[in-house]
């Protein structure tokens, strides 16, 4: 699921699985009962095939899912983009030589994100919407580093107000004595 970046919300609304104990599942290897762990399974097989045929791009599957065949189409929400380990490791390694990138070396990022984005989904490069709400924007790469210097500066304020906050306060001497309820 995290390869092709299905969401959870997905295999739930399929299967009819309760979200929580499916996440639960997922993420820490909590048991299931066989009937609910046949229904994922199902589910895996059936998309695992669908993923692999050649025309499978998540812009497509939106506009089959119900345009087309005349259903209501249900506004659920919106796949959040999350970047993946391939474009992480490209970003921190540009973080490392340079902290504020110009617009230039962001859309370069851009294209390199992409492609490795790319690679690890098995997505052809020449086909940029096979990454759907993944597609890593100039924008996003402008906001990933923005959250990362904010996130250095807080990090850097936090180192030095250790040493204080393991101080304890001053005591006055005074008690505070609880008056009894009503």
């Amino acid at each position: 699921m995290q390869q092709h970046n299905l969401p959870q919300r997905e295999v739930v609304e399929s299967t009819g699985l309760n979200q929580s104990h499916l996440s639960q599942h997922l993420n820490k290897g909590t048991p299931m009962k066989n009937q609910k762990r046949a229904a994922l399974y199902s589910w895996y097989v059936k998309k695992q095939a669908e993923i692999n045929q050649p025309e499978f791009t998540n812009a497509s599957r939106g506009v089959m899912s119900g345009e087309e065949s005349g259903e209501d189409v249900r506004k659920g929400r919106r796949n959040r983009f999350k970047w993946g380990p391939a474009s992480q490791q490209i970003l921190f390694q540009a973080y490392e030589r340079q902290k504020n990138p110009s617009k230039e070396e962001r859309e370069g990022l851009v294209e390199e994100c992409n492609r490795a984005e790319c690679l690890q989904r098995g997505v052809s490069p020449s086909q940029l919407a096979g990454l759907g709400s993944n597609l890593v924007t100039e924008v996003r790469v402008y906001n990933w580093f923005a959250n990362r210097r904010k996130e250095e500066a807080f990090r850097h304020k936090l180192a030095l107000d250790v040493p204080y906050s393991s101080q304890s306060a001053p005591s006055t001497g005074q008690t505070l004595v609880s008056s009894p309820s009503p």
